[in-house]
Parts: C-alpha cells; structure tokens; sequence
C-alpha cells in the first residue's frame, strides 16, 4: 500500500514536473517571439527611416536643381536686361518711367476709391448710431434679467420666511401647502 502511495506520488510529481517544464518552454517561446517581433520591428523602423531619408535628400536635390535653373534664368534675365538698357537711350526709359507711375498711379486711385466705398458701405451699416443701440438694447436687457433674478429671489425669501412682504404685497404671497397668507 505504501508503495502504491509513493509511485502514486512519484507519478503525479513527474506529471507536475511536465506540466512545469512545458510552461517555461511556453513563456521562453513567447519571450523568443516577443524579442523577434521587437528585432523584425526595428528593422522595419530602420528601412522606413532609411527610405524617408533618401526621399528627403531626392526631394532637396530636385529643389536645389531648381533653384539653381531658377538663379541661371534670372542671372541670364539680368544680363539680358542690361543689355537692352544699353542699347535703349535715356528719353524712352524716362517715358517708359512716366508711363509706369502714371499707371500706377492710375491703379492706386482705383484701389483708394474701392477701399473708401467699401469701408463707406460698412460704416452706414455698423455705423455709431447702430452701435449706441446696441449698447442701451443690452443695457435694457441685463436690468430686466437682474430685475426679473431679484423678484425671484424676494419671492423665494418671502416664502422661506427669511423676510415679509410689503404692506401692498401681503395678500400676493400664500404658502403653499396650507394656503394661508404670508404677512
């Protein structure tokens, strides 16, 4: 019998040695998978930091491609410009001159004009009288909600007994469950 226990024992300490050696194996596979997923992930943060660096440096070498294009067309611009300012006497770049602030001028009165209606236009539409309006329109209507917060509240004290009603008000307040009047 005492056998029998102690196999019976030995039995059930190897089944929970198993069972043990399988749960750590379990955790270690999950940990190993864990540590992968963290590695896989790194790598793919470093390729994605990878290719988003060599998109920043194709996008700022196509920029400054252009942007040197850009400096040769005006360099070219300018050399062409003085050239023809040479060539041109001082008469015609003085007419030319005029011509210009006379239409810049032209163009500026255009835009004063516009601007002073449009400014005229909201003037009469929000203009001071309409402004002093609303100002008494919102006085009048915090003095008639403050008038209104006061009733209320001398209603509420009359009724709570905190104070009397006037002499002309004592037949205005009654209570509530008795129906007798408050004086």
């Amino acid at each position: 019998m005492e056998i029998e226990n102690e196999l019976e024992t030995l039995r059930k300490e190897e089944e929970r040695l198993k069972r043990e050696q399988r749960r750590n194996a379990q955790q270690e596979l999950r940990q190993t998978l864990i540590e992968l997923d963290i590695v896989a992930q790194r790598r793919e943060h470093l390729r994605l930091r990878a290719a988003e660096i060599a998109e920043r440096e194709r996008v700022e070498k196509r920029r400054m491609d252009r942007e040197a294009r850009r400096h040769a067309r005006i360099t070219e611009a300018e050399c062409r410009s003085r050239e023809e300012m040479a060539i041109e006497d001082e008469l015609s770049a003085k007419y030319r001159l005029y011509l210009w602030e006379q239409h810049r001028i032209q163009c500026e009165l255009k835009e004063m004009a516009a601007a002073e209606a449009e400014q005229t236009k909201i003037d009469r539409f929000w203009g001071i009288p309409t402004y002093l309006r609303w100002l008494k329109e919102e006085e009048a209507r915090r003095k008639r909600e403050y008038d209104l917060k006061v009733a209320n509240l001398r209603e509420i004290c009359i009724h709570v007994r905190v104070t009397r009603p006037f002499a002309d008000e004592v037949g205005k307040f009654r209570e509530r469950d008795t129906n007798k009047i408050i004086r």
